[in-house]
């Protein structure tokens, strides 16, 4: 039988960390009309990562395993809780910052993890450095959540601030789909209606 926690148990801050994703603006640096945060990002790309590996798995007969596709989605961007986002053209700026900048990631995942007890690290650990045609689609996911989100900004006006970065989503997402046809799917199923106002998304 489970025994409880005494008052004196150690107490873990990777959750608390986690859901200040909240507090962390997406874009940083630009100029958005519809803010974003890492916390809402990660939900996008959860959803769409579901979606992709239903199609993946239903329509192209690849074998999925839902629950780590989930779990790699939930995580992927969890060392931003102590990094923040960083815009790609500053993270790309130079070979020597993007190394820098990655090595910073890898020491604050390391950090969080340590936040919670090791039964629980070291299979969030195994999910977050798992390579797997589910991380790959997980990246799909991100990709295109990207895609669509300076799509929006620039559909609504924000030409200034995405009239590059919509062009490169936009080319990210096409070698994507290229080479992943479920991605290119669930744009046929799903992106004709990710512009449409309320009003039309009821009567689709």
């Amino acid at each position: 039988m489970n025994q409880p926690l005494s008052d004196t148990a150690k107490q873990y801050a990777f959750m608390a960390l986690m859901f200040r994703q909240r507090l962390l603006p997406r874009w940083n640096r630009m100029y958005l009309i519809e803010n974003e945060n890492v916390l809402e990002h990660t939900a996008e790309v959860t959803i769409t990562a579901l979606l992709l590996g239903l199609i993946s798995k239903h329509e192209f007969g690849k074998t999925i395993d839902i629950g780590k596709l989930l779990s790699y989605a939930i995580l992927h961007d969890g060392e931003e809780t102590l990094t923040t986002d960083l815009p790609s053209p500053i993270k790309r700026s130079s070979p020597e910052f993007y190394d820098m900048w990655k090595a910073l990631e890898v020491e604050n995942e390391k950090l969080l993890f340590s936040k919670l007890p090791d039964y629980m690290r070291s299979e969030i650990e195994a999910i977050c450095h798992d390579k797997s045609y589910e991380t790959e689609l997980v990246k799909a996911a991100d990709i295109y959540v990207a895609h669509n989100k300076a799509s929006r900004e620039f559909a609504m006006g924000n030409v200034l601030e995405f009239k590059v970065a919509v062009k490169k989503c936009e080319a990210a997402y096409l070698e994507y789909a290229e080479k992943y046809p479920e991605l290119a799917r669930l744009h046929e199923y799903f992106g004709g209606c990710m512009h449409m106002s309320l009003d039309e998304l009821i009567e689709a």
